[in-house]
């Protein structure tokens, strides 16, 4: 999510690859235009389909993610982000 990326995202009309922007939020929307159910019945225009993103985040961490993790808190609170360093 922090990286971004890319997935498969099955359609109506087959898999299409999105990509995932940096930064993604649990519960941010992209919208595939053109990829939804049709509008109306026997029309061949297509409707959007929306992707949320469900972010997963790991239950467990080595000492080194967690030293990272830190030192990117630590820059971020510094540069005034809304970030806090909670669990140490």
């Amino acid at each position: 999510a922090i990286l971004g990326g890319k997935i498969n995202v099955p359609t109506l009309s087959g898999d299409v690859m999105l990509k995932i922007p940096k930064g993604v939020q649990p519960g941010d929307v992209v919208v595939l235009r053109g990829k939804g159910i049709p509008k109306r019945v026997g029309f061949v225009d297509q409707g959007d389909q929306y992707v949320q993103f469900r972010v997963k985040y790991p239950t467990k961490i080595t000492e080194r993610q967690r030293s990272i993790l830190e030192e990117i808190a630590r820059d971020e609170a510094s540069q005034g982000e809304d970030m806090y360093l909670q669990g140490s």
